[in-house]
């Protein structure tokens, strides 16, 4: 499902790491990330705005890439893909491009399938030709988060079967949608895998989201406590889950199936129901 970037975009810093190659034995080094102010930054000679309202006045351009995501953050993931040699990473919204970019210009040993409701967006898709990055960046636009049979077919596709390394979701950020995603992707994930949702934590924030028009919608940490339980129960190989301000990342211990995955009845609950907030 499409994001709605009006309604969870209060980014917040993930922390910084240091740039380097993509594991052991590998001797290249990706670009730096050149910060030019709070707001812009550099990969590679291309510049990457951070934008965190007013979405619909921001468009990608020649000249520019409009991304959600400050560049502490692409620190920050950059060191998970460091540290667990990624290669393969499926990304659940689009919006302007600056996501996929930034990632495939930092690692050109990456590739890409990313999914969003939106249409097709002409000049994103002429920039990845244009950088030449078309070839391992796939975008899937019309699509929702939670297709199951058209995610699964677009995947394979693009991976030829060979695992996941990496999921970032910055879909819907809506609890039922973000929870079958999971319930989808987690599965395919290989050993040391990370799955990552982002902005998790949005039912907690003051503001806008304490209102009334947000108070119908179940709050999306309520997957983040289903899936400590999870964790704890030791019924599904989860190594960990770095739970930070913004993202929750779930560390998988091992690989191998996980048929008919489904979050309903994965843990003990001594017979109880948790309760949506």
């Amino acid at each position: 499902m499409a994001a709605d970037p009006s309604s969870t975009r209060r980014k917040r810093d993930e922390g910084s790491g240091r740039r380097g190659g993509l594991g052991p034995g590998k001797e290249s080094t990706p670009p730096a990330i050149r910060i030019l102010d709070n707001e812009l930054f550099e990969i590679a000679g291309i510049r990457f705005r951070w934008v965190s309202s007013d979405y619909g006045s921001w468009h990608t351009s020649a000249k520019e890439v409009i991304v959600l995501k400050p560049a502490s953050w692409f620190e920050y993931y950059a060191g998970i893909i460091r540290e667990r040699g990624i290669r393969n990473v499926v990304e659940l919204g689009i919006f302007e491009g600056g996501s996929v970019i930034a990632l495939a210009l930092l690692f050109d040993e990456l590739r890409i399938a990313a999914f969003d409701l939106r249409q097709p967006d002409a000049p994103v898709l002429d920039l990845l030709d244009r950088l030449k990055i078309a070839d391992r960046v796939k975008l899937f636009y019309g699509v929702y988060q939670d297709d199951r049979k058209l995610v699964e077919k677009a995947v394979f596709d693009v991976f030829g079967g060979a695992p996941i390394d990496m999921v970032v979701d910055d879909a819907s950020h809506q609890y039922a949608p973000t929870r079958a995603s999971f319930e989808m992707l987690f599965p395919l994930l290989r050993y040391a895998g990370v799955y990552i949702i982002e902005d998790w934590a949005w039912a907690h924030w003051p503001g806008t989201f304490q209102t009334e028009q947000w108070l119908d919608q179940p709050a999306m940490s309520n997957l983040i406590f289903e899936l400590t339980m999870l964790a704890g129960s030791g019924h599904v190989p989860i190594e960990k889950i770095d739970i930070r301000t913004a993202t929750a990342a779930v560390h998988k211990s091992e690989a191998g199936p996980l048929p008919n995955f489904r979050l309903n009845g994965a843990f003990p609950m001594r017979g109880k129901a948790l309760p949506l907030i």
